[in-house]
Protein backbone atom coordinates (compact mmCIF):
# COMPACT_ATOMS: atom_id res chain seq x y z
CA UNK A 1 0.00 0.00 0.00
CA UNK A 2 2.81 2.48 0.72
CA UNK A 3 4.48 1.53 -2.04
CA UNK A 4 1.25 2.30 -3.73
CA UNK A 5 1.01 5.96 -2.53
CA UNK A 6 4.86 6.35 -3.25
CA UNK A 7 4.13 5.36 -7.09
CA UNK A 8 1.07 7.65 -7.71
CA UNK A 9 3.09 10.93 -5.66
CA UNK A 10 5.88 10.52 -7.90
CA UNK A 11 3.94 9.88 -11.20
CA UNK A 12 2.05 13.33 -9.65
CA UNK A 13 4.72 15.30 -9.72
CA UNK A 14 6.45 14.02 -12.74
CA UNK A 15 3.44 14.63 -14.85
CA UNK A 16 3.83 18.31 -13.17
CA UNK A 17 4.80 21.01 -15.88
CA UNK A 18 8.65 22.26 -15.58
CA UNK A 19 7.29 25.89 -15.54
CA UNK A 20 5.70 25.01 -12.18
CA UNK A 21 8.47 22.46 -10.95
CA UNK A 22 11.44 24.86 -11.19
CA UNK A 23 10.46 27.27 -9.36
CA UNK A 24 9.52 25.26 -6.76
CA UNK A 25 12.68 23.47 -6.64
CA UNK A 26 14.74 26.69 -6.69
CA UNK A 27 12.46 28.12 -3.64
CA UNK A 28 13.19 24.29 -1.44
CA UNK A 29 16.97 24.67 -2.52
CA UNK A 30 16.92 28.29 -0.89
CA UNK A 31 15.42 27.41 2.38
CA UNK A 32 17.38 24.35 3.09
CA UNK A 33 20.65 26.53 2.54
CA UNK A 34 19.16 29.45 4.46
CA UNK A 35 18.70 27.34 6.99
CA UNK A 36 21.84 25.89 7.09
CA UNK A 37 23.11 29.35 7.22
CA UNK A 38 21.21 29.85 10.43
CA UNK A 39 22.26 27.03 11.82
CA UNK A 40 25.71 27.60 11.06
CA UNK A 41 25.82 31.92 12.89
CA UNK A 42 23.28 30.73 15.95
CA UNK A 43 26.24 28.16 17.01
CA UNK A 44 28.89 30.45 16.23
CA UNK A 45 27.73 34.13 17.47
CA UNK A 46 31.73 34.79 17.63
CA UNK A 47 31.82 34.99 13.66
CA UNK A 48 28.65 37.85 13.33
CA UNK A 49 30.85 41.22 13.77
CA UNK A 50 29.17 43.34 16.52
CA UNK A 51 28.53 46.65 16.09
CA UNK A 52 31.21 48.36 18.07
CA UNK A 53 34.02 46.15 16.14
CA UNK A 54 32.96 47.58 13.06
CA UNK A 55 35.89 50.10 12.23
CA UNK A 56 35.11 53.43 12.18
CA UNK A 57 35.87 55.70 8.65
CA UNK A 58 38.55 58.04 9.95
CA UNK A 59 38.34 61.48 9.70
CA UNK A 60 41.14 63.29 7.64
CA UNK A 61 44.01 64.77 9.71
CA UNK A 62 43.79 69.12 9.95
CA UNK A 63 46.36 70.58 7.55
CA UNK A 64 48.10 73.38 9.15
CA UNK A 65 46.32 75.04 5.69
CA UNK A 66 43.07 74.59 7.11
CA UNK A 67 44.04 76.21 10.35
CA UNK A 68 45.14 79.63 8.59
CA UNK A 69 41.86 79.07 6.83
CA UNK A 70 39.40 78.45 9.87
CA UNK A 71 40.93 79.47 13.04
CA UNK A 72 39.37 83.22 12.92
CA UNK A 73 35.70 84.19 13.05
CA UNK A 74 35.72 87.65 12.13
CA UNK A 75 35.58 89.46 9.44
CA UNK A 76 38.65 88.89 6.46
CA UNK A 77 39.87 90.37 3.85
CA UNK A 78 41.65 87.82 1.48
CA UNK A 79 44.69 89.40 -0.53
CA UNK A 80 45.41 85.77 -1.84
CA UNK A 81 48.98 86.75 -2.81
CA UNK A 82 51.91 88.76 -1.75
CA UNK A 83 55.06 88.99 -3.19
CA UNK A 84 58.15 89.65 -1.39
CA UNK A 85 59.97 92.37 -2.58
CA UNK A 86 63.69 90.79 -1.34
CA UNK A 87 62.76 87.07 -2.09
CA UNK A 88 60.39 87.16 -4.53
CA UNK A 89 58.29 84.47 -2.96
CA UNK A 90 54.77 84.86 -2.76
CA UNK A 91 52.31 83.64 -0.11
CA UNK A 92 49.05 83.98 0.93
CA UNK A 93 47.54 86.55 3.35
CA UNK A 94 44.40 88.22 5.22
CA UNK A 95 43.26 90.85 6.85
CA UNK A 96 41.43 89.92 10.03
CA UNK A 97 39.24 92.96 11.48
CA UNK A 98 37.36 92.41 14.92
CA UNK A 99 34.76 95.13 14.58
CA UNK A 100 33.34 94.17 18.39
CA UNK A 101 36.76 95.16 20.11
CA UNK A 102 37.60 97.70 16.61
CA UNK A 103 41.15 95.46 16.18
CA UNK A 104 42.77 94.41 12.86
CA UNK A 105 45.18 92.14 12.48
CA UNK A 106 47.20 89.98 10.01
CA UNK A 107 47.28 86.39 9.28
CA UNK A 108 49.78 84.83 6.80
CA UNK A 109 50.30 81.67 5.37
CA UNK A 110 53.87 80.58 4.33
CA UNK A 111 54.29 77.40 2.30
CA UNK A 112 57.59 74.93 2.85
CA UNK A 113 60.32 76.92 1.52
CA UNK A 114 63.84 77.28 2.65
CA UNK A 115 63.50 80.95 3.12
CA UNK A 116 60.89 81.23 5.30
CA UNK A 117 62.88 82.91 7.89
CA UNK A 118 63.73 85.48 5.53
CA UNK A 119 59.99 85.84 4.30
CA UNK A 120 59.38 86.31 7.39
CA UNK A 121 61.93 88.91 8.63
CA UNK A 122 60.71 90.61 5.50
CA UNK A 123 56.95 90.97 6.21
CA UNK A 124 57.95 93.79 9.27
CA UNK A 125 58.03 96.16 6.33
CA UNK A 126 55.92 94.24 3.70
CA UNK A 127 53.16 93.60 5.99
CA UNK A 128 52.34 97.70 5.16
CA UNK A 129 51.22 96.16 1.85
CA UNK A 130 48.43 93.97 3.42
CA UNK A 131 46.88 96.68 5.44
CA UNK A 132 46.65 98.86 2.35
CA UNK A 133 44.20 96.39 1.49
CA UNK A 134 41.43 97.87 3.70
CA UNK A 135 41.35 101.16 1.12
CA UNK A 136 40.17 98.95 -1.92
CA UNK A 137 36.74 98.17 -0.06
CA UNK A 138 34.88 100.22 1.78
CA UNK A 139 33.42 97.76 5.36
CA UNK A 140 31.40 98.71 7.80
CA UNK A 141 29.81 96.55 10.78
CA UNK A 142 26.75 97.54 12.99
CA UNK A 143 24.01 95.92 15.00
CA UNK A 144 20.24 97.52 14.97
CA UNK A 145 20.15 100.70 16.84
CA UNK A 146 23.62 100.98 16.98
CA UNK A 147 26.08 103.35 14.75
CA UNK A 148 28.22 101.54 12.32
CA UNK A 149 31.90 100.88 12.54
CA UNK A 150 33.54 101.84 9.65
CA UNK A 151 36.91 99.84 8.36
CA UNK A 152 38.47 103.31 8.79
CA UNK A 153 37.50 103.01 12.43
CA UNK A 154 39.42 100.29 13.24
CA UNK A 155 43.16 100.20 14.22
CA UNK A 156 46.29 98.03 13.58
CA UNK A 157 46.80 96.09 17.04
CA UNK A 158 50.30 95.25 15.27
CA UNK A 159 49.51 91.33 15.99
CA UNK A 160 51.01 88.82 12.75
CA UNK A 161 49.96 85.26 13.12
CA UNK A 162 52.01 83.47 10.79
CA UNK A 163 51.81 79.99 9.51
CA UNK A 164 54.77 78.55 8.28
CA UNK A 165 55.51 74.77 6.57
CA UNK A 166 59.16 75.00 7.08
CA UNK A 167 60.30 74.01 10.84
CA UNK A 168 62.54 77.35 12.78
CA UNK A 169 64.95 76.89 14.97
CA UNK A 170 64.61 78.05 18.20
CA UNK A 171 67.45 80.55 17.81
CA UNK A 172 66.07 81.73 14.70
CA UNK A 173 62.18 82.08 16.42
CA UNK A 174 63.89 83.96 19.36
CA UNK A 175 65.94 86.78 16.88
CA UNK A 176 62.58 86.68 14.76
CA UNK A 177 60.33 87.79 18.08
CA UNK A 178 62.77 89.83 19.43
CA UNK A 179 62.96 92.14 15.91
CA UNK A 180 59.13 92.10 15.69
CA UNK A 181 59.31 93.46 18.78
CA UNK A 182 61.70 96.35 18.36
CA UNK A 183 59.64 97.35 15.20
CA UNK A 184 56.49 97.47 17.94
CA UNK A 185 54.76 94.23 16.04
CA UNK A 186 53.47 90.81 18.20
CA UNK A 187 54.12 87.76 16.14
CA UNK A 188 52.81 84.69 16.72
CA UNK A 189 54.69 81.65 14.89
CA UNK A 190 52.53 78.31 14.17
CA UNK A 191 54.13 75.81 12.83
CA UNK A 192 53.60 72.03 12.41
CA UNK A 193 53.54 71.55 16.05
CA UNK A 194 50.81 73.95 16.30
CA UNK A 195 48.44 71.67 14.18
CA UNK A 196 49.30 68.79 16.47
CA UNK A 197 48.69 70.19 19.34
CA UNK A 198 45.89 71.91 18.25
CA UNK A 199 44.41 68.48 16.44
CA UNK A 200 44.95 66.48 19.72
CA UNK A 201 43.28 68.63 21.98
CA UNK A 202 40.25 68.15 19.76
CA UNK A 203 39.90 64.43 19.89
CA UNK A 204 39.53 64.81 24.07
Amino acid sequence: MDEEKIYHTWSFIRDLPLWFTIPVLICVILLIVAFILYIFWFNHPEKIPKKENIEKPRLKAKTLFDYYKTDFTVMQLEKQILTITETKEQIKTKLLMDFDNASMYIAVYIPNHQKTNDIILSLISEHKKILEFRNVVAVESFYPGEQPTELKDISFTGRIFVYHEYPLFNSDIMEIKQLYKANGLNIQLRGHKYAIAKSNVKKQ
